[in-house]
């Protein structure tokens, strides 16, 4: 008798402290890539659900920092993807042709560490074979590197960011380093995150 194979379940891993902090104070995010406390608070979280599934099926939809003023686009890159900022782009094209949303775009990339930002590619150029001058999407991107910065500078810039504090350690740190400074840390999350009636943030 075959046995059943254990259910197939998917994890954000890295990505699930970035998304929370989207969720709950998206303006802190916003922060970090120099915008005002004015402007950053006008954004609230929402997702992009694409009615085509057919497009890209194993995508339900793109989380967006949203706002009358714009949509900010941002992902969090806790690994070596050479491909993160075509990635990036494609999943704007897409969203955006999807809503048929034609204002302001903000795309921005954290990195959790410099050498995943050099691993990254440039963007392609178009129009090198013609008479037209290239079209280049080179710079359209606002990239920060958690390791750039100190839990007291993430702190300074928003006390919310202290969620992103674990990832300011560079990874020639021992991992005893890495779960203290993430304890040390937990009694400010709960004063910044609090718990709901039902005990969850």
């Amino acid at each position: 008798m075959d046995e059943k194979k254990p259910k197939k379940t998917t994890t954000r891993g890295t990505d699930e402290a970035f998304l929370k902090l989207m969720k709950v104070s998206g303006g802190s995010l916003l922060k970090l890539f120099g915008m005002t406390s004015a402007q950053a608070k006008k954004y609230h979280f929402q997702a992009v659900v694409l009615k085509d599934k057919s497009l890209k099926p194993d995508i339900e939809g793109f989380p967006i920092l949203a706002s009358e003023e714009g949509r900010v686009f941002l992902e969090f890159q806790g690994y070596s993807d050479p491909f993160i900022r075509q990635r990036l782009m494609a999943e704007i094209f897409l969203a955006c042709a999807n809503e048929q949303y034609e204002d302001f775009v903000m795309a921005g990339i954290v990195y959790t560490d410099k050498k995943y930002q050099t691993d990254a590619k440039p963007l392609n150029t178009f129009n090198r074979f013609t008479e037209k001058t290239d079209c280049c999407f080179n710079g359209c991107f606002q990239e920060i590197v958690l390791s750039d910065y100190t839990e007291k500078e993430l702190e300074t810039i928003d006390p919310k960011l202290v969620i992103l504090a674990p990832f300011t350690l560079l990874p020639k740190r021992i991992k005893q380093r890495y779960w203290q400074k993430a304890m040390n840390g937990k009694a400010r999350l709960e004063k910044y995150f609090p718990r709901n009636c039902n005990g969850k943030r």
